[in-house]
């Protein structure tokens, strides 16, 4: 089992692949828009496991971001996790609840709130038709 958040700080994971286009894209863009400040509150879980993660983030210029991989090879994390595909941000409040969620590619300007958080400027999200879920994915297995 490994905590993905520190508990009484929120914290935004990014569910990742190091196959993809879109992930790349968007660390590329979280970088840009975090403008070489550091990102303490990004988790990212990359499912090719965490040196692929580092790798890509550190092309993309992300800086301060805490990786993890799940347990399992990354087809079965897909379908154990029930996601659609990548990437896949989730908004963690400080209790530890899921907030929101965002599959895909949200574009830059998408990403600039989920930013605001993953900096410590911002400890939620203000943004409408984001869908609101009721279980706590405060550790993952």
């Amino acid at each position: 089992m490994v905590s993905l958040v520190a508990e009484g700080e929120p914290a935004v994971v990014m569910i990742s692949s190091t196959s993809c286009g879109y992930c790349a894209r968007s660390l590329s863009d979280i970088a840009g828009i975090a403008n070489g400040d550091s990102l303490p509150r990004l988790r990212v879980l990359t499912l090719e496991g965490t040196s692929g993660g580092q790798a890509m983030a550190r092309q993309a210029g992300v800086i301060g971001a805490w990786h993890a991989e799940p347990v399992q090879r990354s087809a079965a994390a897909l379908i154990e996790l029930n996601l659609p595909g990548t990437p896949v941000f989730m908004m963690i409040d400080a209790a530890g609840r899921l907030r929101r969620t965002m599959p895909g590619y949200p574009g830059r300007e998408g990403l600039r709130a989920w930013v605001s958080v993953m900096s410590g400027a911002s400890d939620s999200l203000v943004a409408p038709n984001w869908q609101e879920l009721q279980r706590s994915p405060r550790t993952s297995e």
